[in-house]
C-alpha cells in the first residue's frame, strides 16, 4: 500500500513539473487578457447600474450649455443655490427602457435638469454615496434620463439624478 501511495505521489509531482510557462504573449494569450479586461470593466459598470429602469434611457452625453441658477424661493432646494438646468448633446443612446416614451436620438440636443445639481455632491450633499464628481461645460458623462412631466405648453425636459463622469 505504501508503494502505491509513493508511486502516486511521484506521478503527481512529475505531472506538475511538466507545465511550461511562456513569458512571451501569443495572440491567444493577448486575446484572453483583453477579454478578461473587458469582462472586468463590464462587471464593474453593471455593478453600478445593473439594468435600465423601464421608464429611463441610458445615454452618453456632453454638457453644451449651463443655464444660470433660477431661485424658486422654496427652502432646501439644491437648484436654488447650485446650477441644475443644462442643455446636453446626446453622443450615444446605450439602452432604452421598455416603457421609455421620450424621442431621443444620437446628435440631438435637449434640456436636462440635474436633480442633485452640477456641483460636486460634497458641496450640496456631503453624505451622498457614491459621491458625484460634478460636471462643467464640455464634460462627457453617462446617465439614465427620465422624462420630466410638464404641461403641454412647455418643451419636453429630462431629469438626471445620478451620473458617471467620463474621462476626457
Amino acid at each position: 500500500m505504501k508503494i502505491f501511495i509513493y508511486i502516486a505521489y511521484i506521478t503527481l509531482l512529475c505531472s506538475c513539473s511538466r507545465q511550461i510557462s511562456h513569458n512571451n504573449d501569443t495572440p491567444v494569450d493577448s486575446t484572453v487578457q483583453a477579454y478578461n479586461t473587458l469582462k472586468r470593466q463590464y462587471e464593474e459598470m453593471t455593478a453600478l447600474w445593473p439594468e435600465v429602469n423601464s421608464r429611463d434611457c441610458r445615454v452618453l452625453a456632453e454638457i453644451v450649455r449651463i443655464y444660470p441658477v433660477n431661485p424658486t424661493g422654496r427652502l432646501n432646494q439644491p437648484c436654488d443655490e447650485h446650477p441644475c438646468m443644462t442643455r446636453i448633446k446626446i453622443l450615444k443612446v446605450e439602452k432604452r427602457g421598455s416603457s421609455f416614451s421620450g424621442n431621443i436620438k444620437e446628435g440631438q440636443s435637449l434640456t436636462a435638469n440635474f436633480i442633485y445639481s452640477l456641483d460636486p455632491s460634497v458641496v450640496a450633499f456631503p453624505e451622498m454615496e457614491p459621491p458625484l464628481a460634478g460636471l462643467k461645460l464640455g464634460d462627457k458623462f453617462k446617465a439614465d434620463l427620465s422624462l420630466e412631466f410638464t404641461d403641454r405648453k412647455e418643451k419636453t425636459r429630462y431629469l438626471i439624478s445620478k451620473y458617471i463622469k467620463e474621462e476626457n
